[in-house]
């Protein structure tokens, strides 16, 4: 049914996908609502893409709506039964399957409160590879992840804490007295495990009583809040919800070529915009 919407024009189609959505509640795949919104939006007219073609504004705003309901958590994507490998350390010669990884990221829970009516900000200051991908994909789903670099001064990191209204930090013990942040802000230990795995413990205050688990971020929360490289001027925020986040590996994956069975070799640094 999505298929036949390419045949009409695209205002069209984009009236037809939503009277479609309205009517039925699915299951609709999320990677194809969002691949069909994709090329509809693509072929309307620059007017009703800028928001010029006032007439056009309600029926997009209540399609993005629409597109939303179905979005799923960082957790969801991840094929809950495959053994297929998810994370690959190379080095160590070990792997995550990606029923392993869904378990992880589901469970992963700080039991940090909401402060101010959002989701708690964790930064993330781990070493590049598996086990940041790993961290990346547990704190984005449950909280607002600010993932960065182990170059960062302890002076630098306590000024962007302040910029992006910190409320904890995950890293491993060995860089706690290089940050000195413990004492201002609630900081979480990295304890890396075997099986590629890790546990978290907190720092000098194993008996801290435990916050009601937080569900997992919806399509507007924040899922993360990255700093730009503030090489032109002062480093700005980059904040990405749930349902860009979602959106953007999708368009990645399709724009790579990726499939289920493939393998990607990752060379980015996973705190960089």
């Amino acid at each position: 049914m999505l298929r036949d919407n390419c045949t009409q024009e695209p205002e069209d189609a984009i009236g037809h996908l939503l009277a479609l959505l309205n009517k039925e509640n699915g299951p609709w795949p999320f990677g194809d609502l969002i691949r069909s919104y994709q090329s509809l939006w693509k072929g309307l007219p620059v007017a009703v893409r800028d928001g010029s073609d006032s007439e056009w504004n309600t029926t997009i705003d209540l399609l993005k709506l629409r597109l939303k309901h179905f979005a799923q958590h960082m957790e969801d994507p991840l094929h809950h039964k495959s053994l297929r490998p998810a994370l690959n350390d190379t080095e160590a010669n070990q792997e995550i399957s990606h029923a392993v990884l869904h378990e992880f990221v589901k469970h992963f829970d700080l039991g940090l409160a909401c402060s101010a009516s959002r989701k708690p900000r964790v930064m993330v200051i781990l070493p590049n590879g598996p086990l940041l991908a790993l961290a990346v994909l547990a704190v984005a789903n449950r909280y607002t992840l600010v993932p960065m670099s182990k170059a960062v001064t302890a002076e630098q990191l306590k000024m962007d804490i302040k910029a992006v209204e910190a409320d904890a930090v995950l890293m491993l013990e060995a860089d706690v007295p290089k940050f000195r942040i413990e004492s201002e802000i609630a900081t979480f230990i990295v304890k890396p495990q075997d099986n590629l795995i890790f546990r978290v413990s907190r720092w000098a205050d194993a008996s801290s009583s435990t916050i009601a688990r937080l569900r997992p971020n919806g399509p507007d929360d924040l899922a993360i809040i990255l700093f730009t490289s503030g090489t032109s001027g002062t480093k700005k925020l980059v904040p990405i919800t749930t349902f860009n986040l979602l959106a953007s590996i999708i368009f990645t994956m399709d724009s790579l070529g990726l499939q289920d069975t493939s393998s990607c070799l990752n060379m980015m640094p996973l705190h960089h915009v």
